[in-house]
């Protein structure tokens, strides 16, 4: 198995290097790379998409980012210099957001989350994309020198770069530096090699600030979610997404109604009204968002495992947020029908921060 696999490589390689001089420089010297057994995650997750909406407080900014799958929300603050903004070209560049626009953005990937959906992250590095003048790809990760081949290795082990007399090399602040190894840095890179790992001649690298102290409480940083601003903002209830009342009224006389989350996965599900309040099953929309619901048998709560966890208590209209405290819906108080447990439908955008759209009988997550 080991042999047909050299083989299937050394067949792409040959390939490959014939037709372009800078890949037989690149492959020249595959067979030394000596990858790790245990392969390490990436410190950075990459996530694509459009701005679709940009709510400035103060000095912070919340980008929600949108792509075909999935929707986040970044945390940008004007006064924080540990945020790498990056053009199409390449180039160091300030805070350009606009809404519209195509984004990539590079985030810790252990970084400690909000209890909301859609999540809230702080982004280390933006860039933006234009797709007329689109030039480098991005990968930023901690690269480590490989000595038998003199090339910087990623941490995940996917990418191995070479680093020639063209390729820029400076930090945050546009100043030449000569050492990256060990260090955490975004990479630009046009072309890249099929081979395990992918191989290319970095054009520009960026060591990012304070790359050995990043990982320190990340939670510090974010202070943006509509839970954080219930008590010490008005701004909050400009934050909240809002129910359509009209949409949610004609919900009153049904029995059930389809679930969707961005649109997809539809599941029926049933519905009750109480005290004029539209009463939803919890379980099946946290987990239709892909979290879990806990029930403490010994205290009679539920638990939802989102962050760092929202307490439901059932017969009291009190929801305890995290490490945020308690915030009250002044609707119907959570109650158990048949073994199920359900709460106001206001739970999903007051309390989760869910954009709720509702339209022909059918609840859609966004």
């Amino acid at each position: 198995m080991k042999t047909s696999k050299k083989y299937l490589f050394a067949l792409v390689s040959t390939v490959l290097a014939t037709s372009n001089p800078i890949i037989t420089n690149i492959f020249a010297n595959e067979s030394n790379i000596q990858l790790d057994n245990k392969k390490d995650q990436s410190l950075f997750t990459n996530f694509e998409g459009k701005i679709t909406s940009i709510i400035k407080d103060n000095n912070n900014i919340l980008v929600k980012v949108k792509n075909n799958n999935n929707i986040i929300d970044f945390i940008v603050n004007d006064n924080d210099d540990n945020i790498l903004f990056l053009n199409s070209k390449g180039d160091i560049v300030k805070n350009e957001l606009k809404k519209g626009q195509s984004i990539l953005v590079s985030y810790r990937t252990n970084q400690i989350t909000t209890m909301i959906y859609p999540p809230q992250y702080k982004p280390n590095v933006i860039m933006i994309q234009n797709d007329k003048n689109k030039i480098y790809n991005l990968k930023v990760d901690k690269f480590n020198l490989d000595k038998n081949t003199n090339k910087y290795l990623s941490r995940d082990n996917n990418l191995l770069i070479s680093v020639d007399k063209n390729t820029q090399i400076v930090n945050q602040k546009n100043k030449k530096l000569e050492k990256i190894d060990g260090k955490e840095i975004a990479v630009l890179y046009d072309i890249a090699t099929m081979s395990i790992p992918a191989q290319a001649v970095a054009k520009k690298i960026i060591t990012l600030n304070n790359s050995e102290n990043n990982n320190k409480k990340e939670e510090d940083s974010i202070k943006f979610s509509p839970a954080l601003f219930a008590e010490k903002s008005s701004f909050y209830q400009t934050l909240l997404p809002k129910l359509n009342e009209t949409e949610k009224n004609k919900l009153k006389n049904l029995n059930n109604v389809t679930l969707t989350v961005l649109n997809n996965n539809p599941k029926d599900i049933s519905i009750k009204y109480k005290n004029d309040t539209i009463m939803l099953p919890i379980r099946d929309i946290i987990e239709s968002l892909g979290y879990n619901v806990i029930w403490n048998e010994a205290n009679k709560y539920i638990k939802v495992d989102i962050g760092n966890g929202i307490i439901i208590n059932l017969g009291e209209d009190e929801y305890n947020i995290g490490k945020v405290g308690e915030r009250k819906l002044k609707k119907q108080a959570p109650i158990n029908i048949e073994g199920k447990t359900y709460v106001p439908i206001e739970f999903l955008n007051e309390i989760l921060g869910i954009n709720v759209e509702i339209k022909n009988n059918t609840i859609n997550l966004k």
